[in-house]
C-alpha cells in the first residue's frame, strides 16, 4: 500500500529527468509529453499508481523551465 502511494512521486520524478535527459539529446519533451495526451488519464484513483495527465505534463513544462533557467543541477 504505501509503494502505491510513493509511485505516483516516483511516476513524476522519471517525468522531470526524462525531460532533462531529452533535452540534453537534443529533443524537445514537451513535444513527446503530448503522449500523455493521448493515453487514458488514470485520474486521481485511490490506488492509482499514475498521476494526472495535467500533472505529468506539468511537470515535464517545470523541468523544461528549470533547466533554461539554469535552476536544474
Amino acid at each position: 500500500m504505501g509503494a502505491r502511494y510513493y509511485s505516483r512521486d516516483w511516476e513524476l520524478e522519471a517525468d522531470y529527468l526524462g525531460a532533462i535527459v531529452a533535452l540534453n539529446a537534443g529533443y524537445d519533451p514537451e513535444h513527446g509529453a503530448q503522449f500523455f495526451a493521448r493515453i487514458p488519464d488514470p485520474g486521481d484513483r485511490i490506488l492509482g499508481t499514475h498521476p494526472s495527465r495535467a500533472a505529468r505534463m506539468a511537470q515535464v513544462a517545470r523541468a523544461v523551465n528549470d533547466y533554461r533557467t539554469g535552476q536544474f543541477r
